[in-house]
Order: C-alpha cells, then sequence, then structure tokens
C-alpha cells in the first residue's frame, strides 16, 4: 500500500513537473512571437527563451508548428470565454439591428484586443495546421468544433437566428472574414513599402476593424430571424 502511494505522488510530481515544462516553453514561444515574425522564428531560439536545451522542446512538441497549434488553442479558449460571458449579458435591445450593432462592436473590440490571436489564426488554414500529427489535428478540431457548437447556440438566441445551425455557420463566417481582412491588413514590408511609394495603391492600404464592420453589417442585417425569442 505504501508503495502504491509513493508511486502514485512520483507520478503527479513528474505531471506537474511536465506542466510546467510546457508552459515554460509555451509562454517563451509567445514572447518571442509579439516581435518575430513565424517564418523567422526557430525553435533553438525558443528554447535559449525557455533556458532548456532544444532537444527538450522537441520531447514535448515534435515541430514548430505543433507548438504554435498549442498557442492558438489557448487564444481561442479565451476569446471562446470572452465571447460566452458575452453572450450571457442581458439582450442589449428587442430590435434585430440593435443587437447586431452591438454584437459587431463587442466583435471588433475583442479582436482588436488580441493582436497575437489575430497573428495565429491568419497562420492556422496554411501554416499550423501542416506538419502536425494525426492526434494533434483531430484535438484541436474538435475543440474548435465543440466551441462552435456551444457559441453558435448561444448566438443564435442573442440574434433570433433560425437555429442554433445558422449561429455555428456565422462564427465560421467571422472566421473566415477575419482571416483574410487580417492577411490584408497586415501586409509584408516589401509589400508595405510599395503601397506607400504609390499612391494608386491605396485601395489595398485597409484596418482590420472598419473592414469587418462594413461587411459584416448588411451580412448580418440580411440573415433570415425568428419573431420570437429562441431557445439553443
Amino acid at each position: 500500500m505504501v508503495s502504491k502511494v509513493l508511486e502514485a505522488g512520483r507520478r503527479a510530481r513528474q505531471d506537474r513537473d511536465k506542466d510546467i515544462r510546457r508552459e515554460t516553453i509555451t509562454a517563451a514561444a509567445l514572447r518571442l512571437f509579439e516581435t518575430v515574425p513565424f517564418a523567422r522564428l526557430t525553435m533553438a531560439e525558443v528554447a535559449a527563451e525557455a533556458g532548456i536545451a532544444k532537444g527538450t522542446v522537441y520531447l514535448y512538441y515534435p515541430t514548430k508548428e505543433a507548438l504554435f497549434l498549442e498557442l492558438l488553442d489557448a487564444q481561442f479558449e479565451d476569446w471562446f470565454a470572452a465571447l460566452h460571458d458575452e453572450l450571457r449579458q442581458p439582450s442589449p435591445a428587442d430590435a434585430n439591428d440593435s443587437a447586431d450593432a452591438a454584437f459587431v462592436d463587442w466583435l471588433i473590440a475583442s479582436l482588436e484586443a488580441r493582436p497575437l490571436f489575430l497573428r495565429l489564426i491568419a497562420l492556422l488554414h496554411t501554416v499550423l495546421e501542416h506538419n502536425i500529427a494525426f492526434d494533434a489535428a483531430l484535438r484541436f478540431k474538435r475543440m474548435l468544433a465543440r466551441h462552435v457548437i456551444e457559441a453558435g447556440s448561444a448566438l443564435a438566441a442573442r440574434l433570433k437566428l433560425l437555429d442554433a445551425a445558422a449561429g455555428a455557420r456565422l462564427l465560421l463566417w467571422l472566421h473566415a472574414l477575419s482571416i483574410g481582412l487580417q492577411h490584408m491588413a497586415a501586409p509584408a514590408p516589401m509589400v508595405q513599402r510599395a503601397m506607400a511609394h504609390d499612391p494608386g495603391l491605396t485601395l489595398f492600404d485597409i484596418t482590420l476593424g472598419p473592414e469587418l464592420r462594413s461587411v459584416l453589417t448588411p451580412l448580418l442585417a440580411g440573415l433570415p430571424r425568428h419573431t420570437q425569442e429562441i431557445t439553443g
């Protein structure tokens, strides 16, 4: 009995040590990502920032994409938690257009307050979902599916959409719009230089928030609605 208790305690300490090591690695990667583009950032730099050997980093994250996908996982968890908090608040008004405007305001503010989240989702489909293991891909997509379904139901109730599936589909559209507009709003340095050089290229100079509002306002206005409150 004593040996089993000791073994359980040893495993618990080992698990805590692993969790601490993972947190150390992800915190180091996030600090570096604040100033270094993903393409230039290396696992050796992450290891140096974390104060551990590069080989140890690879024990926890076999690829750079796997590491940054976990960073994005945490960012998504934070954003969805904020969304759920927002949707639990009383509806600002009975009129659909007022509820729509309040949601658009919240959405833009939530994204502008999370610049690293925006940079990471811009990498998701073209970079981070490549060069990862099957179990990592499955775990990440299941996490997203769970949140989209749960939040989609609450969003449908807030905006009086036809059903929970319509709320989930709206979240997918918002995801795609945010990624596309973020790519355009944050062009590569050489493209920024070209745009500054030629006044005729100012049409490409966009800001995420205003552009997102100009797209979402008519999009939301055109969605089919219930005339009465619905439940998720």
